[in-house]
């Protein structure tokens, strides 16, 4: 990132690149992240490229990297440069909420509650909406508030 974003050495966007792919290819999560964000938005002579962008995101997700799997997870569920898969887009949230992304918990949690991808889960919807919560996902704690008033899915 020092020299994609010029902090304490000279701007080289393609020196840049160069250390994301030798660190992706090292199986660095970070370094996939990094490398697919060029591709999505281009940098120095890498032209933005989607399938690439989603290839070096899949590997960083596979690689640990909880928001690579929640960026994914967010293409999936609304069709974004791939075929629409909510239940691909579930599973990639439910992996990125282990990996402590509570916005990621709350989306999940939220395919449970709407019912429509998956059947409706309220107890597993209160988990996932605990878990956002304690990872200080505003959202969650607010749909877990809601859930408390009302008696869904909490004993």
């Amino acid at each position: 990132m020092l020299y994609l974003k010029a902090r304490g050495v000279a701007k080289d966007e393609d020196h840049a690149v160069a250390l994301f792919q030798q660190a992706c290819d090292a199986k660095n999560a970070n370094g996939c992240r990094n490398l697919g964000v060029t591709y999505r938005d281009g940098a120095g002579a890498t032209k933005p490229d989607v399938a690439k962008m989603l290839a070096t995101l899949a590997s960083a997700c596979d690689y640990g990297s909880g928001p690579s799997c929640h960026d994914l997870g967010l293409r999936y569920l609304d069709g974004k440069d791939v075929k629409k898969n909510g239940k691909l887009a579930l599973s990639l949230f439910e992996k990125s909420c282990d990996a402590d992304s509570g916005a990621s918990c709350f989306e999940a949690a939220l395919i449970y509650d709407d019912h429509k991808l998956v059947p409706a889960n309220p107890k597993r919807a209160i988990e996932l909406y605990t878990k956002g919560g304690d990872d200080d996902d505003v959202a969650a704690c607010t749909n877990l508030g809601v859930a408390y008033e009302y008696g869904t899915g909490v004993a």
